[in-house]
């Protein structure tokens, strides 16, 4: 499960992007977001460009003004990558937390 900080930027990725035909990194694909509350209705979305230099990490931020909703809430991140003919998605399930200190 993924933790989302109320009033805080997120960074979100996808590491090790990868093609199951081979196991060859993708570091060439188009890689979006979508954050979802419980009720399936969209929060935010984005794009997570390709981190270069790594292999297949990809990453984006939610920024620190999405009203993420209340501690506690169940939101969903959707990511689907595009390399080609080739296309990813993967569904996440994340609670939205106050950052306490330390």
């Amino acid at each position: 499960m993924l933790i989302f900080y109320k009033d805080n930027d997120n960074l979100i990725r996808w590491d090790g992007l990868c093609r199951p035909s081979d196991g060859a990194y993708v570091n060439d694909a188009t890689v979006t977001f979508v954050l979802k509350d419980s009720d399936n209705v969209s929060m935010t979305s984005g794009s997570m460009p390709y981190v270069s230099g790594t292999s297949g990490r990809y990453q984006g931020v939610i920024d620190s003004s999405v009203a993420l909703g209340s501690p506690g809430d169940v939101v969903w991140l959707e990511a689907t990558a595009i390399s080609g003919t080739l296309k990813g998605f993967r569904r996440i399930q994340g609670r939205i937390v106050y950052r306490k200190e330390n």
